[in-house]
């Protein structure tokens, strides 16, 4: 059987379609919340990976340090520290929570939000 014009036409139609989604989904920008739930992604397979203490801490740094500069791609004046738990053994590291200090100017423009923030990850993961 062969496909009628109207179904090959269709056909692109729909595949154009999905090809602006997958557009419209890479910039989309996301929260500051969907950030944090990158970083906890993120931290946990650093978590799996690791193979001794030295490595892991210089991972789980440079996924804070990346976790902050995406953070201020939201309000660039941006204060943000990761709360981490003080495990006895280095493998059993987790982020408590975020702490987030919004800029003055982003205070301005986005009038009703606190100038200081705790994101606490477990309540951010049962959120979600």
């Amino acid at each position: 059987m062969t496909k009628t014009a109207r179904e090959k036409m269709m056909a692109k139609i729909n595949a154009h379609a999905k090809k602006l989604d997958a557009i419209k989904k890479k910039t989309e920008v996301k929260t500051y919340r969907e950030y944090i739930l990158d970083f906890i992604t993120e931290m946990d397979d650093i978590c799996i990976t690791a193979t001794d203490e030295v490595q892991f801490l210089i991972d789980i740094e440079a996924c804070a340090d990346m976790l902050i500069g995406r953070l201020r791609t939201i309000d660039p004046g941006i204060h943000a520290e990761v709360i981490f738990n003080n495990p006895k053994d280095w493998k059993d590291l987790r982020a408590v929570g975020v702490t987030i200090t919004w800029s003055d100017n982003y205070r301005k423009l986005n009038q009703g939000i606190d100038e200081q923030e705790f994101v606490d990850v477990t309540d951010l993961l049962f959120m979600n």
